[in-house]
């Protein structure tokens, strides 16, 4: 019973995170893209449950198939937002950097909100911590609903070098933050989990658009990388 509830909330956190890559590109998008986009996202679920219920009952559910399971979960999904969604490629990657930072700093504080009712972010808390980050998710849902809207409405640099690292630079500030953590095989503590989100905690006021909503002249036509 935990491997299948692990299993249902680890898909339905990356359909959150598919959701919200989702958002910077809906108002360019037809009824009709939108709907083909969600069928395929949606079918995809099903398959990805399947996967995640059949390598928890190979593997076990421990925290090496934890990392495992959402370092590379998000593939498929954003395969299929390249193939299905029409826009330049650099506006998906920085997308992607944002959407991996923001749900950095929600397995963060999940985590560190599991320590402090608990004591300690064991293993068999995993479940548990997944459910914490959904919670917050929902918690903080307007907050990033206006944020990923307008994420695109700013322009970004003409020249295509300059463009593209500023495309990279939220995925790079991601791997900063994850890459370190990778290999290891204890859960971090609770001032462990605060220090590493110093990064993408600052790095959101100071590069992106949310001080505002979208205007009249944005809701019709798109700038930068859209």
């Amino acid at each position: 019973m935990q491997m299948i509830s692990f299993a249902v909330l680890a898909t339905l956190i990356q359909l959150a995170g598919a959701y919200l890559r989702y958002l910077p590109f809906r108002r360019g998008m037809s009824s009709g893209e939108r709907q083909r986009l969600w069928c395929y996202l949606l079918g995809w679920s099903l398959l990805g449950f399947g996967a995640i219920l059949t390598f928890l009952h190979w593997a076990g559910l421990s925290l090496g198939t934890f990392k495992l399971i959402f370092f590379f979960g998000w593939i498929p999904y954003v395969a299929i937002s390249l193939w299905l969604i029409r826009r330049p490629p650099q506006a998906h990657i920085f997308v992607f950097g944002m959407q991996a930072l923001w749900a950095f700093m929600l397995q963060s504080f999940a985590g560190m909100a599991i320590w402090l009712r608990y004591g300690s972010n064991g293993s068999e808390l995993l479940t548990v911590h997944l459910l914490c980050y959904i919670l917050l998710f929902a918690l903080v849902f307007p907050l990033a609903k206006h944020i990923f809207t307008a994420l695109l409405q700013d322009p970004f640099p003409k020249d295509r070098v300059l463009r593209l690292c500023v495309a990279l630079l939220p995925s790079a500030f991601w791997l900063g933050t994850v890459l370190p953590i990778v290999r290891l095989t204890f859960l971090p503590s609770f001032g462990g989990r605060l220090t590493r989100l110093f990064l993408p905690v600052f790095f959101f006021p100071f590069l992106f658009p949310y001080r505002r909503g979208p205007s009249q002249d944005s809701a019709t036509k798109s700038t930068g990388f859209g």
